[in-house]
């Protein structure tokens, strides 16, 4: 399997920075939110909807099942602010998992 290896704007591999970002959730660390504009603004804005997404559902949906009617609105606008990044990522890293 020969997996092409990505980069992010500051050259951190893309891999490592989605880890790095689960990690700081779970950590409750405020670098949460750097993690999440590196994907932003290194072209990834898709993919960080997305992986926000699988990061509600595998570890914060069974005792936040009202937080996914607040990311379909915020990540599911046309044109979604950056700013609305780091107010998702705060709200992730206030809740219980």
């Amino acid at each position: 399997m020969n997996k092409e290896i990505q980069f992010t704007r500051y050259l951190y591999e893309k891999d490592e920075v989605k880890m790095a970002l689960v990690v700081c959730i779970l950590n409750k660390k405020d670098e949460a939110i750097f993690w999440a504009y590196e994907l932003y603004y290194s072209g990834f804005k898709n993919e960080l909807y997305a992986f926000i997404w699988q990061i509600y559902y595998d570890f914060f949906a069974t005792q936040n099942p009202g937080f996914a009617v607040y990311l379909s609105k915020k990540l599911g606008q046309p044109l979604i602010e950056d700013r609305l990044i780091s107010s998702v990522i705060q709200n992730l890293l206030i809740r219980s998992f």
